[in-house]
């Protein structure tokens, strides 16, 4: 219907956007507010409203992958460790990486970023470099310490103090992207 602007008030507007949210998914709530505090900035700025009602839009909370994170049942993780070829280097590095992933629990970056300097094989032990400058020391599982040894043993040599490779020329370490696409393969 017809507004009178100039009446237009922060009760007022909390009650549209309580009678226009109501049912509606994350997305198109948030967008409402947004298109409203547009609409609001611009009556304000050309003299319809005397104030500035914006702050009187609520602010909605939707965090990105706030829910809890997909996962694999243990048998579909079992399948894909199992998938790759040992009898390759790629396959052994392959089995590596997922069993890193699977059985550590670390990030394709940590992955990634593994070098050959963070691995202590007298202590056990592996030194992940994690988010935010983190660094944690984790014991090196015995079906992981294997499944490294047997794909250092048989990689290309190489300058590069990172433990996994890419199997093609230059030979430069493995990015996240290539972990990623590991798992996806």
């Amino acid at each position: 219907g017809k507004l009178d602007l100039s009446s237009l008030d922060g009760a007022t507007v909390k009650r549209y956007v309580l009678e226009r949210s109501r049912g509606s998914s994350l997305y198109r709530a948030r967008t409402m507010l947004i298109g409203l505090r547009s609409f609001l900035r611009f009556v304000h700025l050309r003299g319809d409203i005397a104030m500035d009602l914006r702050g009187a839009v609520p602010k909605m909370a939707g965090w990105r992958m706030a829910s809890l994170p997909k996962y694999l049942a243990p048998e579909q993780v079992t399948t894909i460790v199992e998938s790759c070829d040992r009898r390759t280097t790629v396959g052994r590095r392959d089995y590596a990486v997922l069993l890193l992933l699977a059985r550590m629990g670390l990030r394709a970056k940590e992955v990634a970023t593994l070098s050959l300097d963070d691995v202590n094989w007298q202590e056990g032990i592996v030194l992940i470099r994690g988010k935010g400058l983190r660094t944690d020391r984790m014991p090196l599982l015995d079906e992981v310490g294997s499944a490294l040894a047997s794909y250092l043993r048989r990689r290309r040599k190489s300058t590069w103090r990172s433990v996994f490779l890419c199997d093609h020329a230059p030979h430069a370490p493995l990015h996240s992207n290539s972990v990623t696409a590991i798992v996806r393969r």
